[in-house]
């Protein structure tokens, strides 16, 4: 679904672990990469602070597209 996927069920977090998501709350919108995930809730690296949001409190979620993310696993 385009450049930008999003995130509408836990199986899609799970999938998309390692990556990188914006994702809208009600306090404003989270940038981080998921660490993990579950039924309940998503596990996200913010700036080297994990975050755990409840999945039920995120509003909308998308992969981030990231054109130099190979670069830096090599």
């Amino acid at each position: 679904p385009g450049v930008a996927p999003p995130l509408p069920s836990p199986l899609h977090w799970r999938r998309n672990t390692g990556r990188l998501v914006k994702a809208t709350v009600a306090g404003g919108t989270v940038l981080g990469r998921i660490l993990g995930a579950d039924d309940l809730e998503v596990v996200l690296d913010v700036e080297g602070t994990e975050r755990t949001l409840l999945l039920a409190e995120i509003e909308r979620a998308s992969v981030q597209v990231e054109f130099n993310r190979a670069e830096e696993d090599a």
